[in-house]
């Protein structure tokens, strides 16, 4: 396999033989990027400050996509990134009734202030957040 280390991440590019693209964490959270589960996905979305949830699933191609872009976004910016796995949180999935992946909602104090299914671009990103927490 082919790495390719991405310079302001822990994020890494393989190339596998076929051909096919995808990204893979090398540490469980990076900077402020936390992995919830069923038990504490409340706990975490009350917790101070901007944050944005990724609805994702391992064998998302479009959510692999934006892994990078949404750990850049946390790591250079006051916003916590909280990644749900879908297949490992089920119950959080149907609560909040996630029927795409991947699927971004924003919250502040534990309310949900906006929403977007599919990937975004780092421009489309930064107009989600701009539209949900307002600019900076």
């Amino acid at each position: 396999m082919n790495a390719l280390r991405l310079a302001s991440t822990n994020i890494s590019a393989v190339v596998r033989p076929q051909g096919v693209r995808y990204f893979q964490s090398s540490r469980a959270a990076l900077g402020p990027i936390l992995h919830a589960t069923d038990s504490d996905f409340t706990t975490l979305i009350k917790r101070d400050g901007r944050i944005i949830v990724q609805f994702h699933a391992e064998w998302c191609g479009p959510c692999k996509f934006m892994d990078p872009i949404l750990a850049a976004k946390a790591e250079n910016s006051d916003i916590t990134l909280i990644k749900v796995d879908i297949d490992a949180c089920p119950t959080v999935a149907n609560q909040h009734q996630i029927r795409g992946v991947p699927t971004l909602k924003a919250y502040k104090g534990g309310a949900e202030l906006k929403e977007s299914v599919g990937a975004l671009r780092p421009p489309q990103l930064d107009a989600f957040i701009d539209e949900a927490f307002g600019k900076k």
